[in-house]
């Protein structure tokens, strides 16, 4: 426990002295797998003041996590979070794809297993770069699901932008870009710099870190899709070179997207509830 608080302490004083300024980002073109992509022109959604944030909105920041609550001078333990999916069926992993998906462009429809969050993957980010949720159809993203192997890039429709492949991108709070059972490693969901298909996390540009000047690792060529339903699910690669079961958790509090290997373990860390989040790309 005191590592982990440790890393959150180191993460946070790199977070404060990289995004102490910020520099308005240029115009960017096209990344391509051999070349990094220019910093990103983002919409920014506005965060709350360091005051009194919760410990999802900290970790959303760069933040650590809260001290514990004290009462006459002793510590008082931390409530546990609500279950994912609460009164609800358990969660259950979503479909895998068949590897020979049709190429095809629209929307992506989120939707939490426990059927009380839906909406859009939104054409909107948050000042660090992570791409949002809408529930309004009007906010949504075109994409294309490449298809053009077992593991596929996904990409906006709009490709003048400068970090157009949707990726993962390594949480400042965890402790290796290994998303395992039994650990609250997480990454953000972002705009990246393209990766190989079957390769580990590697030091590539971002929008995360074209914002924060902090170097991260990335993924992108994660994603599967079942042709049927169009649902698309990621599958994340450790440094072993295995493949990981990939949950996308959703946190309604910030409003934030994450790839975690365990959500139970991620859900502690965050210490209010997320929800297991499914991805099906629909007509836009």
């Amino acid at each position: 426990m005191q590592s982990f608080v440790r890393v959150f302490a180191l993460a946070a004083l790199s977070a404060f002295l990289a995004t102490a300024s910020f520099a308005s980002p240029p115009a960017g073109g096209l990344a391509k797998r051999d070349t990094e992509g220019g910093p990103t022109h983002v919409s920014t959604l506005p965060l709350p003041s360091s005051r009194h944030l919760t410990n999802a909105e900290r970790m959303a920041r760069g933040l650590p996590p809260n001290p514990p609550n004290r009462r006459n001078g002793r510590l008082v333990a931390r409530v546990s979070p609500t279950p994912v999916g609460a009164n609800s069926p358990a969660p259950t992993q979503q479909a895998s794809g068949s590897g020979s998906c049709t190429q095809r462009s629209g929307i992506i429809e989120i939707a939490s297993v426990d059927r009380s969050i839906s909406g859009y993957l939104a054409n909107v980010t948050t000042r660090f770069g992570q791409y949002g949720f809408s529930p309004n159809k009007g906010d949504a993203i075109e994409v294309l699901a490449h298809c053009d192997g077992d593991r596929f890039d996904l990409t906006t429709v709009d490709m003048s932008s400068s970090y157009p492949y949707f990726g993962g991108i390594t949480g400042l709070q965890s402790i290796s870009a290994d998303l395992l059972p039994g650990t609250s490693n997480y990454a953000y969901f972002g705009g990246v710099t393209p990766t190989l298909p079957g390769k580990p996390a590697s030091s590539q540009d971002s929008s995360f870190t074209s914002l924060t000047k902090i170097s991260n690792t990335v993924e992108s060529a994660i994603w599967s899709m079942d042709d049927s339903t169009g649902i698309l699910t990621p599958h994340w690669v450790n440094g072993s070179g295995d493949e990981q079961t990939t949950y996308i958790a959703y946190s309604p509090s910030v409003g934030v997207l994450y790839f975690t290997g365990d959500l139970s373990e991620f859900q502690g860390a965050v210490g209010e509830s997320v929800h297991e989040i499914i991805f099906k790309l629909v007509a836009a």
